[in-house]
C-alpha cells in the first residue's frame, strides 16, 4: 500500500524517469543475484577467468585472485575513479593498479559495479537491461527504464540509470518482502539477506555511512538499509517498521 506520495513542480518524478546516479548499483547487483540463484555464477568465481580476454599482459596476483564478491562488496582493492573515454572500459578497469589485496579493504569504486554489469552480459549473452526487463522490470510493472552505457555498449552499472520514484520503491518493497512480489517469488530470500547484510566494514565517519556495506546496499541505523545515489536518490528499506521510503532529488548535500 502507498502511504503517501508527492512530487513538486516542475518535476514529476512519480511518472517521469529521474537520473539515479549510484542508486543504479542495486539493480546491477540484483542482476548478479539472479545469476547466483540460477547457479550460473558463484560469488567466489574469479573475475579474471570470466573476463579472460580483457586482461592486461602479465596480470598481477591480485587481479588473478579477484572474486565476484569483492566487486559486490566494494573491496576490489583498487583506487576509485569514474571510467571515461572512447575505449574498452573493461580492459581499463582490469588494468588498474591494486592498493590492497582484494577482499580486505572497503574502497567505494563505481568501476567495480561496471565490471559486474560486464560479467552479467558475459554470462547471459545479451544486454543486462534486457535481462533485468525479463526478470525484474516486467514482473514488477516498471514503466520506462533507460541507462547510459560505455563506448562498447555495456551499461555503466554503477551509475546512469533512469527510473521513476514509484518504480525504485518497487525494488525496496521486493526486498522488504524477502524476494516475493505478491505471491510470486522473484529472487531468493537468501540473496536478499546477503545483499542487505553487512559484508564489509566502512571507513566513513557520518552515522549512516559507517555501519557497513552489503552487496551494493548501505547499512543504516535502526536495522535499516538503503540504495543511495548522489544528490538525494534513495530507497530505504525498514524491516522493523515494515516500510519503504523512496525519493529522488537534486540536492548538493
Amino acid at each position: 500500500k502507498v502511504i503517501a506520495e508527492g512530487s513538486w513542480k516542475p518535476f514529476d518524478t512519480l511518472n517521469e524517469p529521474h537520473m539515479l546516479y549510484s542508486h543504479s548499483k542495486v539493480f546491477t547487483s540484483t542482476a548478479i543475484g539472479f545469476l547466483v540463484d540460477d547457479e550460473k555464477l558463484d560469488l567466489d568465481d574469479r573475475v579474471a577467468e570470466i573476463l579472460a580476454d580483457k586482461l592486461p599482459d602479465n596480470p598481477s596476483p591480485e587481479l588473478k585472485s579477484l572474486r565476484v564478491r569483492d566487486l559486490l562488496s566494494m573491496t576490489m582493492g583498487t583506487p576509485g575513479h569514474r571510467l571515461k573515454g572512447d575505449c574498452d572500459w573493461v580492459k581499463m578497469a582490469l588494468a588498474k593498479k591494486f592498493n590492497s589485496a582484494p577482499g580486505t579493504n572497503f574502497h567505494y569504486d563505481s568501476d567495480a559495479t561496471f565490471l559486474l554489469a560486464a560479467i552479467v552480459e558475459r554470462k547471459v549473452g545479451r544486454s543486462m537491461m534486457d535481462y533485468l526487463n525479463e526478470r525484474l522490470f516486467t514482473p514488477l510493472g516498471f514503466g520506462r527504464v533507460s541507462t547510459s552505457t560505455s563506448p562498447c555498449g555495456i551499461p555503466c552499472g554503477g551509475w546512469g540509470m533512469y527510473m521513476t520514484t514509484r518504480d525504485i520503491s518497487k525494488l525496496g518493497q521486493l526486498f522488504l518482502d524477502e524476494g516475493m512480489w505478491g505471491k510470486e517469488r522473484i529472487i531468493s530470500a537468501e540473496w536478499v539477506r546477503l545483499a542487505s547484510a553487512k559484508q564489509t566494514k566502512t571507513t566513513w565517519d557520518e552515522a549512516d555511512w559507517r555501519l557497513g556495506y552489503g552487496f551494493q546496499f548501505w547499512r543504516c541505523r535502526h536495522n535499516a538499509y538503503r540504495a543511495d545515489g548522489a544528490y538525494g536518490q534513495l530507497t530505504i528499506v525498514m524491516p522493523d517498521q515494515d516500510a519503504v521510503v523512496s525519493m529522488n532529488a537534486g540536492l548538493s548535500n
